[in-house]
């Protein structure tokens, strides 16, 4: 909360709420240095200055930032109601903005998949009334197996998103390559294998080469591993199953004398890779009425890095990498 002059213009008072990293944040410098000063030279751009001393409310970005405020004013009288200033209130409405957006894209992909699968089910069930052969029903059979299984999937990864969105960010250190490892256990099919070595598990196993250095995570395995998991069984499912490695999972990361600045977890395959409209639909950050991801897979991905305070990034040019990056302070040598 913050106090101005009778014009609107000269800032009074700074609250103790604005005088740490908010005031740094949003006035691009302390707040020592705030007070008065003009309010249309300190608020960014975005602001609407008019609309917010009128009484109304306004929200704004904040410069080179993700995180988005509400500002709302009250007017300061004196006994003859003559305005003396005006407080102003500011709140972060960055969380309740970004959980209403992730609630309305799982309602519309579980709205999407489920009326989908119920309808194939439905018009395969149909046609038993017809009294079909015995290889039909089998085969109708085996379609609406499948149709219900993928909708139990799709409840389950729901769930697990909600787990994800929960979990604390930060935890002890736990070895990178174990998580990697623990990550592509739990894909069927994938197998580690050493570079250039094929699979011990015969024809259906799919190669995953690991290559990490030595370095310790303090990222909560709890995210982590199901951000991995989704990207491998996604690499493994589309790599295709040439019996040489085509699916990787490669660590990298830029540091000074200070630490690591950055790192980044790359799962790349070789096969037919990951379609335009679904890059589409994840660079957007949400889901439009008629623009619909296949899945709550990626979407799992990109709320769970995005919860680690990083980012996710496609490569669709031979395949498919698709690149993690997060913040440098999560990595440390062992």
């Amino acid at each position: 909360m913050l106090t101005v002059d009778a014009s609107g213009l000269k800032i009074g008072i700074v609250s103790p709420w604005l005088r740490g990293r908010y005031s740094t944040d949003l006035f691009e410098r302390e707040f020592n240095t705030v007070v008065g000063q003009d309010l249309a030279t300190i608020l960014p751009d975005t602001f609407d200055i008019k609309r917010l001393l009128a009484g109304g409310q306004t929200t704004c970005r904040l410069p080179g930032s993700d995180r988005v405020l509400e500002a709302s004013s009250s007017r300061i009288t004196d006994s003859d109601d003559r305005t003396l200033g005006h407080t102003l209130i500011f709140r972060d409405i960055t969380d309740s903005r970004q959980n209403a957006r992730r609630a309305e894209v799982l309602s519309r992909v579980l709205r999407h998949n489920i009326r989908n699968r119920a309808d194939v089910a439905t018009a395969h069930l149909r046609q038993l009334t017809d009294s079909p052969t015995p290889d039909t029903a089998d085969k109708i059979a085996t379609t609406v197996e499948e149709e219900l299984s993928a909708l139990r999937d799709l409840g389950g990864t729901a769930r697990e998103i909600e787990s994800v969105l929960q979990a604390d960010k930060r935890t002890g250190n736990r070895s990178v390559e174990e998580l990697i490892r623990h990550a592509i256990e739990e894909v069927q099919h994938a197998e580690v294998v050493n570079d250039g070595h094929e699979c011990a598990g015969g024809v259906s196993s799919v190669p995953v080469v690991i290559d990490t250095p030595p370095a310790e995570t303090r990222a909560n395995g709890e995210i982590l591993i199901p951000v991995i998991r989704e990207l491998v069984s996604n690499a493994v499912e589309h790599g295709g199953s040439a019996p040489e490695p085509h699916v990787s999972v490669r660590v990298k990361e830029t540091s000074d004398t200070e630490g690591v600045d950055q790192w980044w977890i790359d799962v790349a395959d070789s096969g037919a890779g990951i379609s335009n409209h679904e890059v589409e639909v994840f660079e957007d950050a949400e889901e439009q009425p008629l623009q619909h991801g296949k899945g709550l897979g990626l979407w799992l991905v990109w709320w769970g890095v995005d919860r680690l305070g990083g980012e996710v990034s496609f490569d669709i040019d031979r395949g498919t990498t698709v690149t993690v990056e997060l913040p440098g302070s999560l990595l440390s040598y062992e």
